[in-house]
C-alpha cells in the first residue's frame, strides 16, 4: 500500500508540474528567435527576415563575428519596433549566384517571410563568372522570390577592384568594368521583378579602404570583406530603405 501511494503521490506532482508548466508557456511571450531578446514595448507584434548571400551576408571580418555583420544588425534594428523578430540567416562564404538559387532560395520559401536580403556578385566577379550566367541565376532568384510575394532588397556590389587584395594582386576577372557591368545587371533584373535596389557600388566601401578589414578576427590576410565599421555602413544603406518601406 505505501509503495502504491508514493507512486501515486509522484504522478500527481508530474502532471501538475506538466500542468504548470502549460501555464506558464501559454502566458509568457515567445521570442521569435532565441538570438533575439522579445520587446514587450515594440510597437508591431511580429516580423521575419531572411538574410541570403555570401561572406558579408555571413559576417566575415566583422567584430564580434557574426553578430557584428550588416544582416544581424538589421536584425537588431528591427527588434526596436517588433515584439518578435525571427531572423534566418542562409548566407555561405565563398557562394557564388547559382548556389544561392539552388540552395539558399528554398530555405527562404520555407520560412515564408517578409522581406529578405541579398548581396551577391563579388564572388561571379572573383570566380570568372560570366555576365550571361550571373545575369540568368539572378533572374531565377528574384523572380522566384517575386512570385512567392516575398520582397526583396538587394544590394549593388561595391568596387572590389579598388579593394586591398586586388590592389597587391591584381586579377583579371576583377575590373571596374566587370564591377559596373555585373551592378548593370542587378538593377536591370531589380526592376524587372519588383526587388528594391540598395546602392551599395556609390557608397564609401567603394572608395575607403579603411572601412576594408586587412586581416579577419582570426589573424588572416583579408583584403577583401567589410570591416567592423564597413558593416555598419552596409547596414544603415540597406536600413534607409528598409525602413522607407516598412514604415518604421
Amino acid at each position: 500500500m505505501n509503495n502504491k501511494a508514493q507512486t501515486i503521490g509522484i504522478i500527481v506532482v508530474v502532471l501538475i508540474a506538466i500542468f504548470l508548466m502549460l501555464v506558464i508557456l501559454r502566458f509568457v511571450p515567445k521570442q521569435g528567435n532565441l538570438n533575439v531578446p522579445y520587446n514587450p514595448n515594440a510597437p508591431f507584434e511580429k516580423i521575419t527576415y531572411v538574410a541570403l548571400g555570401a561572406s558579408e551576408t555571413v559576417g566575415s571580418s566583422a567584430t564580434p563575428y557574426p553578430t557584428a555583420g550588416f544582416s544581424y544588425l538589421i536584425r537588431d534594428r528591427l527588434a526596436n519596433y517588433y515584439k518578435n523578430v525571427n531572423y534566418f540567416n542562409f548566407a555561405i562564404g565563398g557562394k557564388p549566384g547559382f548556389y544561392i538559387y539552388n540552395t539558399e532560395v528554398p530555405k527562404a520559401l520555407s520560412k515564408n517571410p517578409d522581406f529578405v536580403t541579398i548581396m551577391t556578385g563579388g564572388n561571379d566577379i572573383i570566380s570568372g563568372v560570366s555576365e550571361e550566367e550571373f545575369s540568368n541565376n539572378l533572374d531565377l532568384i528574384l523572380k522566384t522570390l517575386n512570385d512567392n510575394g516575398i520582397k526583396v532588397f538587394i544590394g549593388t556590389f561595391p568596387d572590389i577592384s579598388n579593394f586591398p587584395r586586388f590592389k597587391q594582386n591584381p586579377d583579371s576577372s576583377v575590373t571596374k568594368d566587370r564591377v559596373i557591368a555585373f551592378n548593370e545587371i542587378i538593377t536591370n533584373k531589380a526592376k524587372k521583378y519588383n526587388s528594391i535596389v540598395v546602392d551599395v557600388y556609390n557608397s564609401r566601401l567603394s572608395t575607403d579602404n579603411s572601412l576594408i578589414a586587412l586581416k579577419n578576427p582570426q589573424g588572416k590576410a583579408d583584403g577583401l570583406h567589410p570591416n567592423t565599421q564597413g558593416h555598419i555602413l552596409l547596414a544603415d544603406l540597406f536600413w534607409n530603405k528598409i525602413s522607407k518601406e516598412l514604415g518604421l
